[in-house]
């Protein structure tokens, strides 16, 4: 069971997330809005927002694994991390269901039941600022972490 979910923000890094410069707001994100942090202005997506969906970013409290011809134990998060863990997470929900699941976004965002949202903190770093979990989709988690027995319910 989850215990919380955060937004990742460390003195010197924190999760990605935010708005596009280059593509256009995808059918799916019409009418979705960001949070800027600290300043706290709310707009509408004018280009394409990324997550769409939330992963463990954090090193500290990511994924353990061995890795090397040494079996060297390290741990990781962020999207290295979660990456390959999702296309897992697919491989496996395709086994159970016995259907090719195809370009899954439409799904995600017609049905945020699927997500644990995760509504606490910001991206912001040192160098950068950045953006506030709000309930929903945001620029932080996407729309949050997947609940798999939901997922795999909407699927069904």
């Amino acid at each position: 069971s989850i215990i919380s979910e955060y937004t990742w923000n460390q003195t010197t890094a924190g999760s990605a997330g935010g708005v596009s410069i280059i593509y256009a707001t995808p059918a799916y994100q019409s009418g979705l809005t960001s949070k800027a942090y600290p300043s706290g202005t709310v707009s509408v997506l004018s280009k394409r927002g990324i997550p769409d969906i939330g992963g463990n970013a954090d090193p500290a409290s990511g994924y353990r694994f061995y890795y090397g011809t040494l079996n060297t134990l390290a741990q990781s998060g962020g999207t290295s991390a979660t990456a390959p863990l999702y296309a897992a997470l697919v491989a496996r929900l395709v086994e159970l269901t016995g259907k090719r699941l195809g370009f899954l976004n439409n799904l995600f965002y017609a049905n945020t039941g699927i997500f644990n949202d995760i509504t606490v903190g910001n991206n912001a770093c040192p160098l950068a600022t950045g953006y506030s979990a709000t309930p929903g989709w945001d620029a932080c988690t996407g729309c949050g972490s997947p609940n798999v027995a939901n997922l795999i319910n909407a699927l069904r």
